[in-house]
């Protein structure tokens, strides 16, 4: 037992004497540290630039789609925005669509309200959700919303 430990310990001296004798530390040259720290730098300025351009770019996407709205509204001054209100009776979901220049239709499935939209034609919809329906519905309202090119107006209610 003890001549495996001066051996171990021989061994580690004489790998010590070998690295002095080359002259080899053991540690990162500092060039390549150099250039590591260079090419962080490098990044986190290009991610810093990239994210305001994501931000400029969304910005303007949004004053672009704001214009629309803004002209389509102004290009029908009277028109009507009628409500839709999905509530939940006994567990299935029932559509109710309200307007000011029409009568109050009670409406059973989805395929329903997007025929009855497709009539209609409104440039808005103001959609007003109970918290118990599935996201799932109120989803593909939307979506035929936007195949409709209607712009939906989400608001919440609780149900009760």
């Amino acid at each position: 037992m003890d001549n495996r430990s001066s051996m171990i310990n021989k061994l580690s001296i004489y790998q010590k004497q070998i690295a002095v004798a080359s002259g080899r530390k053991f540690r990162i040259p500092t060039t390549l540290f150099d250039l590591i720290s260079i090419l962080l730098g490098v990044f986190m300025f290009l991610a810093l630039f990239s994210v305001q351009q994501a931000k400029n770019e969304y910005q303007i996407k949004l004053n672009i789609i704001q214009k629309k709205i803004n002209q389509m509204t102004a290009s029908q001054p009277n028109a009507d925005t009628p409500s839709l209100s999905i509530i939940n009776q006994a567990g299935n979901p029932v559509f109710i669509l309200t307007s000011n220049k029409t009568k109050t239709i009670y409406l059973k499935k989805s395929e329903a309200v997007k025929t009855t939209l497709a009539e209609r034609q409104p440039a808005k919809l103001i959609l007003r959700v109970d918290k118990d329906i599935p996201s799932g519905i109120m989803q593909s309202i939307i979506i035929d919303c936007q195949d409709l090119h209607i712009i939906p107006y989400l608001s919440t209610r609780s149900s009760g």
